[in-house]
């Protein structure tokens, strides 16, 4: 098991809340989920990530994205390896690509996704 810790915060350095954080895999063209959890109000994150192996037992690496909550990905993927048994991205900038600046703002979330 990968384990990987985080901060989501925005480009003034604001803790974003009730933001998914997901590890994918993807092979030529599947991706494959490994792990998903939600920032709490500090814009924190735990995720455990299973290892995925390749064909002769390497592990390999996989991206990690932070999503709103219509899961729309709110930056790029990041590759991490899958050697390291344990990440911290102590900050990860999240830039809400939605022209609406408040689409990762917990009290206006539903009528975002419309």
């Amino acid at each position: 098991m990968i384990t990987v810790t985080g901060r989501v915060v925005d480009e003034r350095g604001a803790e974003l809340s009730n933001l998914t954080v997901e590890g994918a895999w993807g092979w030529l063209l599947t991706t494959k989920q490994l792990a998903r959890n939600t920032t709490d109000s500090q814009g924190r994150f735990t995720l455990a990530v299973p290892e995925i192996l390749d064909f002769s037992d390497v592990p390999r690496s996989f991206q990690i994205r932070v999503l709103d909550v219509c899961k729309r990905p709110l930056t790029k993927d990041r590759e991490l390896s899958g050697t390291v048994t344990s990440h911290d991205l102590a900050m990860l900038l999240s830039k809400c690509r939605s022209k609406r600046p408040a689409c990762h703002r917990a009290n206006r979330q539903s009528a975002l996704c419309e």
